[in-house]
């Protein structure tokens, strides 16, 4: 299985070890004290293991699972519709290391399309691209287009065609993520990550109550 095997996909990329990503989980977890968070061991891992398309917009449960690829960086899959961008964002600001998020919709017509790319590097979002419909074709880019980006492709008449799946498949390949290869979505072991609210305490919830630079997650 690949990404193409699926309607809507979403995952992230960090330019480090699985170790280095889940350690930084692991710190989040001393902030986060009303929720509960689950390690499990998969081995070996293929993308069937993450059995749980289609995906929710509020899952009970936030599912997280971390692999290797084998020029070791680490790629995060989650269960939440928008891709668990928060988590992504605290791990991505607090780890300080490149890292790149991904949600591609293979559709082009109808409702809920998007395929858009964010790139994160020393703690800060650099580059920023997304077309969407809601309800019609929408199209936004924000910071400097980084070098494997087509540029010319943002001006083309109709928006959908400035970002779409196929686009973003070749955006992975010069960047060496062979999205579109089985054997990229398979791993000798992987990390999968449950992370619940503990409804026996919330005086945590809320932004507010947070460090600066950390979010909140569901």
């Amino acid at each position: 299985m690949t990404l193409n095997d699926f309607e809507y996909f979403c995952f992230s990329v960090f330019y480090c070890r699985k170790a280095e990503v889940i350690e930084a989980l692991k710190s989040l977890e001393l902030v986060w004290t009303n929720k509960s968070f689950t390690y499990i061991d998969i081995q070996p891992f293929s993308l069937t293991d993450c059995n749980w398309y289609p995906l929710s917009y509020n899952p009970v449960v936030l599912k997280i699972c971390l692999f290797e690829t084998k020029d070791l960086r680490t790629v995060m899959i989650s269960n939440i519709q928008e891709g668990a961008h928060s988590l992504f964002w605290n791990l991505a600001t607090g780890l300080k290391v490149e890292a790149i998020a991904i949600r591609t919709s293979s559709k082009t017509t109808g409702d809920d399309i998007m395929n858009d790319l964010m790139y994160l590097n020393n703690g800060e979002e650099q580059r920023y691209v997304r077309t969407m419909t809601d309800p019609s074709w929408e199209f936004f880019e924000k910071g400097k287009p980084l070098w494997f980006e087509d540029v010319s492709l943002y001006t083309k008449r109709y928006k959908k065609d400035r970002m779409n799946r196929r686009i973003i498949v070749n955006y992975c390949l010069k960047l060496g993520l062979e999205v579109d290869s089985p054997d990229f979505w398979k791993a000798p072991e992987a990390t999968m990550i449950e992370i619940k609210t503990c409804k026996q305490d919330v005086s945590h919830k809320g932004n507010g109550h947070l460090p600066p630079g950390i979010y909140e997650i569901l």
